[in-house]
């Protein structure tokens, strides 16, 4: 019985550390999507009102290409 629960235990937190790490690389995923958008988007900007829309737009399409974990 000692052994059942303990084997549950452990598998619990493997599972856990499993999910912890998944969360770690989505994180990294997400801001290395940020960070690819903001710079895509100040080369768009060139100081007007149509720079500025061009660069909004520029950082959105970027952002979509990123997929995090595919989805």
């Amino acid at each position: 019985v000692l052994v059942a629960l303990s084997f549950m235990v452990t598998s619990g937190f493997s599972a856990l550390a499993v999910d912890i790490g998944f969360l770690y690389a989505a994180r990294a995923q997400l801001q290395n999507a940020v960070d690819m958008s903001a710079t895509g988007a100040t080369w768009a900007l060139d100081g007007t009102d149509q720079g500025l829309a061009a660069a909004r737009q520029s950082a959105i399409d970027i952002a979509a290409m990123n997929h995090v974990f595919g989805e």
